[in-house]
C-alpha cells in the first residue's frame, strides 16, 4: 500500500496511481508464467533465494528513493515493477517445491496453513503499514519490507536441494497456448475465469483509497485499515465457501454473489464516511472468494 501512497501524495493524480498497480500487476502475472517454466526447469532452491533477495534489493531501492528530499517518481514505477515480478516468481517456485518439502501425504493440511497465514498476513500487514505511515512515513514502510524479506531469505537456506522432476520437456509457449485452446473449449471454465477477471477488474477500486483520504478526512491508519477490510472479506469467503459443495446451483449462487459485489461496488461512491467504506471492498473479496 505504501506505493500508492507514496504517489497521491506525488502526484496527486488517481491516474498515476492507477497505472503503477497495472504495471505491477501485470509484472506479478509475468512472474507467475516465467516462475512456472523454470521451476519446472531448474534447481528450485537457488529460484526461490534468487527471486527473495532480488526483490528484497528492489524494497532497499524503494526505501533510499523515498529518504531523497525530491523522490524519482521513474523509479517508483520500476522498482514496484521489480519486485511485483520477482516476489510472484519466488511464491510460484515455493508453490511448486510444496510437495517435496512436507510429503504429498500432508498436502492438504500444509495448503490451510499456507492459506491460514497468507489471509492473517494479508489482513494484519496493511494495518501495520498504515501506522507506519502515520509516523514514520513510506521510507519506514519500504524500509520494514526490506529487512522482513532478507530475515525470510535467511530462513529459507535451510532448505534441501530441490532439483525439478524428471518430466519430458515442452516449449514454454505451446503450453501457454494449450491452457488457452483449453479455456476457449470448455464454456464452463471459461465463464469461471471470466468472472473471476471482472471481479478482480472491480476489487481495483482501492487503486482509489489514497485519492479519497482527502475527501473522507482519512488518516494514513485508516487508510490501512480500508486496506485490511480486502483480504478480511476474502477469508470469510475461503472459510464459508466450503458450503458450496452441497449447494444444489452453485453457479447461480456464484452468478449472485458476482452481481452482489458490482452493486457493492456502485455503493462505494455513496458512502459519506470511510468507515462505511470499509465494508464494500470486503464485500467485493467475499464474493470474489466464492
Amino acid at each position: 500500500m505504501a506505493i500508492p501512497v507514496q504517489i497521491q501524495m506525488m502526484t496527486h493524480s488517481t491516474w498515476q496511481v492507477g497505472l503503477s498497480v497495472t504495471l505491477t500487476g501485470a509484472s506479478m502475472f509475468v512472474g507467475l508464467m516465467v516462475g512456472g517454466v523454470l521451476a519446472d526447469r531448474y534447481e528450485r532452491k537457488r529460484l526461490i533465494l534468487l527471486a527473495r533477495g532480488t526483490c528484497g534489493v528492489g524494497f532497499v531501492g524503494l526505501c533510499l528513493n523515498a529518504l531523497l528530499p525530491e523522490p524519482s517518481l521513474a523509479a517508483i514505477y520500476l522498482l514496484g515493477i521489480w519486485d511485483g515480478f520477482f516476489a510472484s516468481l519466488g511464491v510460484t517456485a515455493l508453490l511448486a517445491a510444496t510437495p517435496a518439502l512436507v510429503g504429498r501425504e500432508n498436502l492438504m493440511q500444509a495448503g490451510a496453513i499456507t492459506m491460514l497465514t497468507v489471509r492473517l498476513g494479508s489482513v494484519i500487514s496493511p494495518m501495520i503499514g498504515g501506522l507506519l505511515l502515520a509516523t514514520g512515513g513510506v521510507a519506514w514502510n519500504f524500509g520494514l519490507a526490506a529487512a522482513g524479506t532478507f530475515i525470510t531469505t535467511l530462513t529459507l537456506l535451510r532448505l534441501p536441494q530441490l532439483p525439478p522432476p524428471p518430466q519430458p520437456r515442452e516449449h514454454p509457449l505451446r503450453s501457454l497456448l494449450a491452457g488457452l485452446t483449453f479455456l476457449c473449449r470448455s464454456p464452463l471454465i471459461g465463464g469461471i475465469a471470466l468472472l473471476g477477471g471482472l471481479l478482480t477488474m472491480a476489487s481495483a477500486v482501492r487503486v482509489l483509497y489514497p485519492a479519497l483520504a482527502g475527501s473522507w478526512q482519512m488518516s494514513a491508519g485508516q487508510i490501512g485499515l480500508l486496506y485490511a477490510a480486502i483480504p478480511l472479506g476474502a477469508a470469510l469467503g475461503a472459510l464459508t465457501s466450503g458450503q458450496l459443495a452441497q449447494t444444489v446451483r452453485p453457479g447461480a449462487l456464484m452468478l449472485a454473489t458476482t452481481v452482489g459485489s458490482f452493486v457493492a461496488i456502485a455503493l462505494f461512491s455513496l458512502m459519506p464516511h470511510w468507515a462505511f467504506g470499509r465494508a464494500v471492498p470486503g464485500a467485493v473479496w467475499l464474493a470474489e472468494r466464492y
